[in-house]
């Protein structure tokens, strides 16, 4: 087979292999598409919406199937918009387009059959040419009819609680839209110091409280019902009518009418001034264990049993890139552990949820999907024998590893060329002589020496005999292959151990490939070396079976090569060269 033949093929086999991992790259997308809550698309920015892909959630969410969508082949995107909604919808996306920003909203869609009442969220973007040139849309929808549905619930249940405060034990009132008491129940009364209900209604907070207090209480009114937003579970004090001091746990919540409108507020308060006084401590106490975290020199992250994020420290954030609220109520494996480890992740989760405790060196994963090499500590947290949540503690120890690997690197690699070197060479050669074995092939160990290398240190210096050495380096592992070994073992002298070499004629073949690269010359500076090398070959199991033996013969081979003129190559196995085993080195 000449070389062409073989190069030939090893092209085929890659171009196969290249093709199929393409296939299952595709493979593995659409299989994520596809278990996705919705449906991805790709469209046109033309009132149609003329989509160009729809993946096939879209079936599940409109009732029709994704070829129906493209190129508008029987409806356009923009048909399920719910009509009154279709003006808006359009109005809003060509707004983010000329900001070029993402967009987000939710609008009402018409499902195959006719229904109205379904809702979906979709998030998209443009996507613009390097000259700033819309070309297309791309985004994704998901069904959000069920949470629609909730709110709506959630808005009556809510509506009903205002009607029903009367019952409730604690201090329940409600306001009008000048802060003035319409409704105030037993508890309430008491508080104030009057007699009965008719003494408080139609009064605002500056004719019953101290001004402090009514400034205060008039501030928070104003806001709720400016903004429709509730003041909940606000820790306040009042004066009662002894001029003592009561705490109250108080909310207060716009009170809207059945048109949605703003009419007045809502308020509810607790006493909690016997909890406020055994806080007090408590607080002492927390204080001094937040001291203690925030200032810890290891990333700290507290979980509940379900792994969900309750705290971090700030080490924490730093270490991982992510700000307070990016990290709060999130599950911590998703948000550090590498998807090639989240078993790892969610196995140590399981342990620490079964009360263990685990300790591991491991990698973990930033915000910007960068590793970093950290030690863990992770352990439950008992709270009078039960456990209430989890901690772990993260330590960076990515200089510690970076030197560990270095100093490994520096045992086994050849500090000028980065190359293997003998003791590498050996651990492979151990691991490729088991596998020869197994299956019964054969293995080469092509030793090589540079012809006359030493007229380049003297002539250039040792500086450019160094840069041949690492240029050579650089070319000829580029021509061996990736399961092959290609060692530096000492000055101008290399071994390779080929693997897999069923005949010895395909180490013959790797071999003159060797020698044909030395047909280009070495660059050095200004220079042009024009070099040569002696190879030297040594089969095993056919002249041994263990590194040293191989290296001695293929070692021979080489000097013979050498001997004769050089730039050639010897089998040990061929007669003249083991005659000549003891054949004087030959390098300069």
């Amino acid at each position: 087979m000449t070389d062409k033949e073989v190069r030939s093929g090893e092209d085929s086999i890659v171009r196969r292999q290249a093709e199929k991992a393409l296939r299952d790259s595709e493979e593995r997308y659409r299989t994520m598409i596809g278990n996705l809550p919705g449906f991805v698309y790709r469209c046109e920015n033309d009132r149609d919406w003329t989509m160009s892909f729809i993946s096939d959630g879209c079936r599940d969410i409109t009732g029709y199937a994704p070829e129906d969508f493209l190129h508008n082949k029987k409806l356009a995107f923009n048909d399920v918009i719910r009509p009154d909604y279709r003006e808006q919808v359009w109005l809003y996306v060509q707004d983010c387009l000329r900001q070029k920003k993402s967009f987000q909203h939710e609008y009402p869609i018409v499902v195959a059959g006719g229904e109205t009442d379904h809702w979906v969220w979709e998030r998209g973007k443009g996507i613009f040419s390097d000259s700033g040139q819309l070309l297309y849309i791309e985004g994704f929808i998901t069904d959000i009819t069920e949470r629609k549905q909730a709110e709506e619930t959630l808005q009556n249940e809510r509506l009903l609680l205002r009607t029903l405060i009367d019952n409730i034990p604690d201090s329940i009132y409600s306001k009008d839209l000048a802060c003035r008491k319409t409704l105030a129940n037993l508890t309430e009364v008491h508080y104030l110091g009057a007699k009965s209900e008719t003494d408080v209604l139609g009064k605002d907070d500056f004719s019953l409280y101290p001004q402090e207090i009514a400034e205060r209480f008039f501030a928070d009114d104003q806001l709720v019902m400016r903004t429709g937003e509730p003041v909940l579970n606000r820790e306040e004090y009042i004066l009662d009518e002894k001029q003592q001091k009561r705490w109250l746990l108080s909310s207060k919540l716009p009170l809207r009418n059945q048109e949605g409108r703003i009419v007045g507020l809502v308020g509810m308060g607790r006493d909690i001034t016997e909890r406020k006084r055994a806080e007090e401590e408590a607080q002492r106490e927390q204080a001094f264990f937040d001291q203690l975290v925030e200032t810890a020199p290891e990333g700290i992250a507290i979980t509940d049993i379900h792994s969900r994020v309750m705290r971090v420290n700030a080490e924490f954030l730093r270490m991982f890139g992510y700000q307070v609220d990016e990290a709060i109520g999130q599950d911590i494996d998703d948000l550090v552990a590498p998807p090639a480890l989240d078993a790892e992740a969610r196995g140590i989760s399981r342990s620490t949820g079964q009360g263990k405790t685990i300790l591991l060196e491991t990698i973990r994963r930033r915000k910007d999907g960068s590793p970093i090499d950290v030690s863990i500590i992770a352990a439950p947290v008992l709270i009078a024998g039960k456990q209430e949540a989890n901690y772990a503690i993260y330590r960076d120890i990515t200089e510690r590893k970076q030197m560990e690997q270095k100093l490994e690197e520096m045992a086994t690699h050849d500090f000028l060329t980065g190359l293997p070197n003998r003791a590498l060479l050996l651990d492979r050669f151990t691991i490729a002589a088991a596998l020869a074995r197994r299956n019964k092939s054969k293995l080469a160990v092509i030793s090589l020496d540079l012809d006359k290398f030493k007229s380049v240190n003297d002539t250039l210096g040792h500086d450019a005999g160094d840069q041949v050495l690492k240029a050579i380096g650089i070319r000829l592992t580029r021509i061996v292959r990736a399961s092959d070994t290609f060692a530096r073992v000492g000055g101008d002298e290399f071994i390779s151990v080929m693997l897999g070499t069923s005949r010895v004629e395909d180490a013959s073949v790797m071999a003159q490939k060797i020698l044909d690269s030395f047909r280009e010359p070495v660059s050095v500076g200004e220079h042009q070396l024009h070099l040569s090398t002696s190879i030297g070959i040594a089969m095993y199991p056919d002249d041994g079976e263990d590194l040293e033996t191989l290296t001695k013969k293929s070692d021979a081979a080489m000097y013979y090569s050498k001997g004769h003129g050089g730039n050639q190559l010897k089998f040990y196995s061929d007669g003249d060269a083991r005659d000549n085993a003891g054949f004087p080195s030959a390098r300069e």
